[in-house]
């Protein structure tokens, strides 16, 4: 299994404000859902009830205290999730971590990501929520500039 992240971000590493995000490019939608169409992706609870309900053509899993979430599976933690990907996910299959700075900081601290998949928003804004530093163990390897943003792909350094 590869584990990926994607995420959007402003110039100074800004993703969300409180509970909502106030930007709106079409394009960044329709490459996230190109990227994890197909693939399994995970969420905290809280991005799960911001969209209200699963995303189509995905496995959606949810790092939750519930037992139960109808359309989603549901792990109390990284390292039982961890266990249950190892077991039903083919070596070659791509899972993504999405949305919410709270999931993105534990997965990026354990160093499991291995691609960093960014929407890279050309302005900067006075938010309250921040994706965390992860440039120095990342390097760029493609940028495509779509004007306001650009699409950048990361892969882990080896150390």
């Amino acid at each position: 299994m590869k584990l990926s992240m994607i995420v959007a971000m402003a110039r100074n590493r800004v993703i969300w404000k409180d509970k909502e995000l106030v930007w709106h490019y079409p394009e960044d939608f329709k490459y996230f859902k190109e990227k994890t169409t197909g693939h399994s992706i995970i969420m905290w609870q809280k991005t799960y009830e911001s969209i209200g309900k699963p995303l189509p053509n995905r496995r959606n899993i949810v790092l939750t205290k519930e037992d139960e979430i109808d359309g989603v599976e549901c792990f109390h933690s990284i390292e039982s999730l961890m266990e249950n990907l190892k077991k039903t996910t083919s070596e070659d299959e791509e899972v993504f971590v999405i949305w919410w700075a709270y999931v993105y900081k534990q997965f990026l601290d354990l160093g499991i990501i291995e691609t960093l998949y960014l929407t890279d928003v050309k302005r900067e804004y006075e938010w309250n929520i921040y994706f965390p530093d992860f440039k120095d163990k990342f390097e760029e390897v493609s940028r495509d500039d779509r004007g306001e943003i650009d699409f950048v792909v990361y892969k882990r350094k080896l150390k």
